[in-house]
């Protein structure tokens, strides 16, 4: 994070799926924070990236890790950050013609935008 002029910025990943080791979080996580990132939106689901993010929360790492999902369809891939319930089937939904219409319509955050 740095501050200008009294508002804070933080640096973050919004595309993160390239680690490997799953069974070795530490790893990554210090990889991560070591290129100083303040979170990363981990596209591998709300189970994973809770994991992830408590590990850090029980080791005081000041970094956090959101859950995301990479939606890909054939003319772009879309990042979301994802709820629990999002990550249970909701994102099968979407449909491929006009996904845009479909986030928009049923995104609390995408509501909030103007697209």
């Amino acid at each position: 994070m740095i501050e200008i002029n009294g508002e804070k910025i933080y640096l973050g990943d919004f595309h993160t799926h390239w680690y490997w080791d799953k069974e070795n979080s530490a790893l990554f996580i210090a990889g991560i924070y070591n290129l100083g990132f303040d979170f990363v939106l981990l596209a591998d689901g709300w189970k994973r990236a809770i994991e992830i993010d408590n590990f850090c929360k029980l080791y005081e790492i000041p970094f956090r890790v959101f859950p995301g999902r990479e939606l890909m369809f054939e003319f772009a891939h879309i990042v979301c950050w994802i709820n629990e319930e999002s990550d249970l089937g909701i994102v099968n939904k979407i449909p491929k013609k006009n996904p845009w219409k479909f986030l928009k319509e049923n995104s609390p955050a995408v509501k909030k935008v103007k697209l």
